[in-house]
């Protein structure tokens, strides 16, 4: 079984997100590699990785208020926020995401 580690960082640069896997085996969990990773890599490794697996994410439950006003300004609370994710799928959510980190880089 494989173990993913993500500690996600809300940082603009996208160079703040760190990712451990490690797999597990029948009583050790072995390192396998620790190292940053960009959002649209994390997001391939996420959703493509074959092996069974376990991820533990480590991330904020909201978005930058500026992402919100700009992007899904139908939300007006925390709820309407997470109402609005809900009914978007993966592709368009990351659109959404992109956009906005490259606009916030300049």
């Amino acid at each position: 079984m494989e173990v993913i580690r993500v500690d996600f960082s809300g940082a603009i640069s996208d160079k703040g997100t760190w990712i451990a896997c490690a797999s597990m085996g029948s009583k050790i969990l072995e390192l396998e590699e620790c190292r940053p990773v960009a959002r649209a890599e994390l997001a391939d490794i996420l959703t493509q990785d074959p092996a069974p697996a376990v991820a533990a994410l480590d991330f904020p439950f909201s978005v930058p208020i500026e992402f919100a006003r700009e992007r899904m300004r139908q939300a007006h609370s925390i709820t309407d926020l997470w109402t609005a994710a809900a009914s978007m799928d993966l592709s368009q959510f990351m659109v959404l995401r992109d956009t906005f980190v490259r606009l916030a880089q300049g």
